[in-house]
């Protein structure tokens, strides 16, 4: 497998192989007209080639400082064979879904995910898992910056849309793809019901306002964004089924209703349980659970959520380099929305937020 990552139209100049699909991220304030400017000369010189981009918060390059770089459009060209891979468009429908499966022989693929943001995708999620395998999912909801509004998008083969998702399904058999992700909490106390919802707005919490109910648990939560990625929570539905390491952001507090807004969609009756930060050893180890599994013979993509890069702050460069640090030369990444992936390596994998999210692409050799 042959790839060549993009950050300048220079970089164009010094591929040495005929690339088959593109994979990138561009920021959410570049315009449609930029981005058809960067990649018509490149469907110009490969005509069969395939897109596959989203828009992200900020781009993540594999040179330091990594972020809060001039980099607009990032992506990487790969020379997946055809006949081993399909791209598709999919609208938020369920009948779209299993259409889909109709088509394709979806249980010899696996598949990455580029999503448009919506509330919660853990139905679509339900249904692929059913067609694909718990384990074989992975991927990420498209981000904006803090200034942009309503302006997440996707971009597949020329078109640009604000809803709906991108699948790339590639074969089992001459591929694999594997990732994991990792967060930096712990729950604590009881699981709480929540009693009245709307969409990803929690009103209340055992038939209280939801805001009395966690600041009588954690205190006073300041309503500031900058300062709510200390104040998760763990989620648990019927699509989760129970999992502890679902973690869910809470997105923005008002204080008038007394109202949350998380990152994703909170169905009523689901439980939830507040997170507090593990300690700092139990951070690093779990960080170093994705530097261990990093290979010289594997491409990846890294999925941070803005939330998580909050967190993190200015250490952020400081843990993407400690991760990548034996192969700076096979990965890109973006601040996402959302990661869908597991927090153990085969496991299922779930719509999450606030985590480090690192998945791995590799041919197949012959001994696998």
């Amino acid at each position: 497998m042959k790839y060549h990552i993009v950050k300048a139209k220079s970089d164009i100049d010094t591929l040495c192989f005929i690339p088959t699909i593109c994979i990138g991220f561009y920021k959410s304030n570049i315009k449609k007209t930029t981005l058809d400017s960067t990649l018509n000369p490149i469907k110009e010189r490969f005509p069969s080639i395939d897109f596959m981009l989203c828009s992200s918060e900020d781009n993540i390059s594999n040179e330091t400082p990594y972020i809060n770089q001039n980099y607009n459009i990032i992506f990487v060209l790969f020379d997946f064979k055809k006949e081993h891979y399909h791209l598709k468009y999919m609208p938020f429908e369920k009948e779209a879904i299993y259409n889909l499966a109709k088509d394709i022989n979806l249980e010899c693929y696996q598949s990455i995910i580029f999503s448009t943001f919506k509330m919660d995708i853990s139905e679509e999620l339900f249904i692929l898992k059913e067609i694909l395998g718990k384990s074989n999912i992975f991927g990420a909801l498209a981000g904006e910056a803090p200034d942009d509004k309503n302006n997440v998008t996707i971009y597949h083969n020329g078109d640009m849309y604000d809803s709906g998702f991108l699948i790339l399904l590639l074969s089992k058999e001459y591929y694999t793809i594997d990732g994991v992700g990792v967060h930096s909490f712990e729950p604590i106390g009881f699981n709480l019901n929540v009693t009245k919802s709307i969409e990803n707005r929690v009103f209340e919490i055992e038939g209280e306002k939801a805001l009395d109910i966690v600041e009588d648990i954690m205190g006073n939560i300041d309503s500031d964004s900058r300062y709510l990625n200390e104040y998760p929570f763990y989620i648990s539905d019927n699509f989760t089924k129970k999992n502890k390491s679902i973690l869910s952001s809470i997105k923005s507090i008002d204080k008038d209703s007394k109202s949350l807004e998380f990152f994703r969609r909170i169905y009523p009756n689901s439980s939830i349980q507040p997170a507090v930060s593990v300690a700092q050893y139990i951070q690093d180890r779990r960080v170093y659970k994705l530097k261990k599994n990093i290979k010289k013979d594997t491409f990846y993509f890294l999925f941070l959520c803005i939330k998580m890069k909050e967190y993190l702050s200015v250490t952020e460069s400081t843990y993407i380099h400690y991760i990548f640090s034996q192969t700076t030369d096979s990965f890109l990444g973006f601040h996402t929305f959302g990661e869908i992936s597991p927090n153990s390596y085969g496991k299922e994998s779930f719509h999450q937020n606030q985590t480090i999210t690192v998945v791995g692409l590799k041919k197949r050799s012959r001994d696998d």
